[in-house]
């Protein structure tokens, strides 16, 4: 008889550690759930922060190409405007420079009307001196 009860102590033994280690091998489980589940909440994020750091790089790099063609744009802009307003003071200037000396060669000119100094100079124009001195200037 002792030797049953021996045996069954010993059983009895043996069924607590199995339950021991089924008991601990629950909680491996749970706590590898748990780290799965960690890992998973992780990449999650890394993907997030991945995705959004890529947008705003996208997004800088848009406006900063837009910056740089509006300052293009308005470069372009204010080197027409200064080469219209610097022909404009180039012709104003002939004009100006031009005129006295046009009056100073035609007797009277103040008295005659704007259409009678171009009939004046169309004339001149169809003469073969004035035709001959203007070549010579334009090779010059």
């Amino acid at each position: 008889m002792k030797k049953l009860k021996q045996i069954r102590q010993e059983s009895k033994e043996i069924k607590d550690k199995i339950d021991d280690t089924e008991e601990r091998l629950r909680q491996l489980k749970n706590q590898e759930k748990k780290i799965l589940k960690q890992d998973i909440i992780k990449r999650r994020k890394e993907r997030t922060h991945r995705l959004i750091t890529r947008r705003k790089e996208r997004t800088h790099r848009l406006i900063t190409r837009r910056k740089e063609r509006t300052h293009r744009l308005i470069t372009r802009r204010k080197e027409r405007t200064h080469r219209l307003i610097t022909r404009r003071k180039e012709r104003t200037h002939r004009l100006i420079t031009r005129r006295p000396i046009l009056e100073s060669l035609i007797e009277n000119a103040e008295e005659l009307t704007d259409e009678e100094i171009k009939i004046l100079l169309e004339k001149a124009k169809k003469t073969k001196e004035f035709k001959e001195t203007l070549k010579i200037m334009s090779e010059n």
